[in-house]
């Protein structure tokens, strides 16, 4: 059984996540970005007095590497968005420590918790003060309660592992995450597949299938291949591959496969091929060469058998499109007689040394009947023009494809003219 052929499939790159330059070889952002930098750098030098080489100099040692510095960014991300990042990376940083006081000027990564932090026990304020403020007390009266509900929120937010305050993931639900800063991520585990034991037209469909996943999947997607069943594979076979009974046995396996295509071939008279190592294993050399002699002979009758079957279908090919193309030339030339709408199809057909011609209709007629047409009227009648109306012995109205300010070749009316005359000449001289 012949072994099938596997198709390769090349996934474009995805052009989703935003607008982009020359093909997307560079996001809109980082152009923009290398822009600005450019121009803010490059001007002043431009407009400093000194000579034009010296400002080409500094152009190249300031303007030019910022400007690639923002086209390719940094780490996969634009200038611009690495430097925000990196400030709020100064500005919200931690240290590892136990505590997290009020001394150290860095955030500390594991939260603390006050054990015997509490709603406040501050002293309930006088209804009336000395100074018989009203506004005064309302004021340590709210702020009295606002303090408590806020310790209550935060003792009933504290979580049971301090390390969760650092993780920011707000919950969990239907397999989806929540981060705080509100965003979702969704985890698929892919069961793995032996791609390479499938069949052609499996292999296909899963191409296909994921190709349809990917013109659907979100524009930031991570992928992480894990291959640990395949490394213990690969170790298992290493390892049983080192025993000298199983590698007994293949080479014992191989050598018993030659021996039987030897025997077949030796059994069919040399109409398989004799295999020499098999024949060796047999002791019988000298008969395997005769029976290869064999086996080329019945190859070569094969093979002049497989070329003179595929000769004769090119010519039967050949004949069948000549005689369409003879149909439809003969119904052009009765329409010319007889006056009407002559369509300039694509024709086809092949000369006496194999060589495959493709022209227009009327083009054809044209040069069959030594009408002279100009080069470039040619490459109109072949390119533009789709229909002709016949009308005795001119041509009264032609469709063609306009272009833009693209008018009709006057110098066509003068060749159909021709054309239609040579026709009834043509048929006058045949009566």
């Amino acid at each position: 059984m012949s072994q099938e052929q596997r198709d390769s499939y090349v996934i474009p790159p995805n052009f989703i996540e935003g607008g982009s330059f020359f093909g997307g070889l560079f996001k809109a952002r980082n152009v923009v970005e290398a822009v600005i930098l450019a121009a803010g750098t490059g001007l002043p030098i431009l407009m400093l007095s000194l000579t034009l080489t010296v400002r080409i100099i500094l152009l190249c040692l300031t303007s030019l590497p910022l400007a690639l510095l923002a086209l390719i960014g940094i780490a996969g991300m634009p200038l611009s968005s690495y430097i925000i990042l990196f400030f709020r990376f100064l500005r919200n940083r931690r240290s590892l420590s136990k505590s997290g006081g009020k001394s150290s000027r860095k955030q500390a990564i594991l939260p603390t918790w006050d054990k015997k932090s509490g709603p406040s026990t501050a002293v309930q304020p006088a209804a009336y003060k000395k100074d018989g403020s009203r506004i005064r007390f309302a004021k340590d009266t709210r702020r009295l309660m606002l303090d408590t509900a806020y310790r209550q929120k935060k003792q009933a937010e504290r979580p049971g592992n301090p390390l969760a305050a650092y993780v920011p993931i707000q919950k969990i639900e239907n397999g989806i995450v929540y981060t705080t800063d509100h965003r979702f991520i969704k985890i698929l585990e892919i069961v793995p597949i032996n791609f390479l034991l499938r069949s052609a037209r499996e292999q296909r469909n899963i191409v296909y299938s994921f190709i349809s996943y990917l013109k659907i999947a979100p524009v930031k997607l991570q992928i992480k291949v894990i291959e640990e069943a395949i490394a213990i594979e690969r170790s298992v076979i290493y390892h049983l591959g080192k025993e000298s009974p199983r590698q007994a046995d293949y080479i014992h396996g191989i050598l018993n496969e030659h021996l039987m295509r030897y025997t077949a071939s030796k059994e069919n008279g040399g109409k398989t091929f004799p295999d020499y190592v098999g024949a060796l294993m047999a002791d019988e050399l000298g008969h395997c060469v005769q029976l290869a002699k064999i086996y080329s002979a019945h190859q070569a009758q094969k093979d002049a058998a497989r070329r003179a079957e595929a000769a004769e279908q090119e010519r039967a090919h050949r004949q069948a499109v000549n005689t369409e193309k003879e149909k439809v030339v003969h119904a052009a030339l009765q329409t010319i007689r007889d006056g009407g709408t002559l369509q300039n199809v694509s024709l086809r057909y092949y000369k006496d040394d194999g060589t495959l011609v493709e022209t227009s209709l009327i083009l054809y007629l044209m040069r069959e009947y030594h009408v002279n047409v100009p080069l470039r009227t040619q490459g109109w009648i072949k390119e533009r023009v789709t229909t002709a109306t016949v009308q005795e012995d001119f041509c009264g109205s032609v469709t063609y494809y306009r272009a833009k300010k693209s008018p009709c070749s006057q110098k066509f009316f003068d060749c159909m003219r021709e054309l239609i005359l040579a026709v009834h000449n043509a048929k006058k001289d045949a009566a």
